[in-house]
């Protein structure tokens, strides 16, 4: 009797610690998902904000500062990823750069427009290059492993 009852304790504790790990697995898998979710929904804000700032050819008014505010978090969400928070910053820079070249365009003529046109290519060229390389940017972060 007393060794049945130290075979049935030693099986509800076995079975305990599947449960406990079973858990522990699926609490795991869950903050994966929710890491994924919120990392994926920064890199297509990115994606978003470039695909659209590529296809007007300008920066919407106030586009910029909501963008900077929908990536906020990107310092933590990508462990202090020096790559990708300099990417979110230069995007931030190059929009104020090229609104103000936009803004200054009208009241410019000659040399001085056709500069001011060049940079704007530029600015554009590296908006095209970098949404071209977003996926290797942020594949690190955006896949689901178990």
């Amino acid at each position: 009797m007393h060794m049945d009852l130290s075979i049935i304790t030693a099986t509800v504790a076995v079975i305990v610690a599947i449960i406990a790990f079973g858990q522990w697995l699926n609490s795991r898998n869950q903050l994966k998902l929710s890491l994924f979710e919120k990392r994926y929904a920064i890199y297509e804000k990115v994606a978003s904000y470039l695909a659209e700032a590529l296809q007007n050819g300008r920066i919407a008014v106030g586009a910029d500062i909501e963008f900077l505010r929908d990536t906020k978090r990107v310092h933590f969400l990508f462990s202090g990823d020096p790559v990708i928070k300099s990417l979110i910053s230069d995007i931030y820079k190059k929009s104020v750069e090229l609104h103000c070249l936009q803004q200054e365009e009208q009241s410019v003529s000659g040399e001085e427009r056709s500069k001011n046109i060049e940079k704007q290519r530029i600015i554009k060229n590296w908006f095209d290059s970098s949404l071209n390389n977003l996926e290797v940017m942020f594949d690190e972060y955006i896949k689901l492993e178990h």
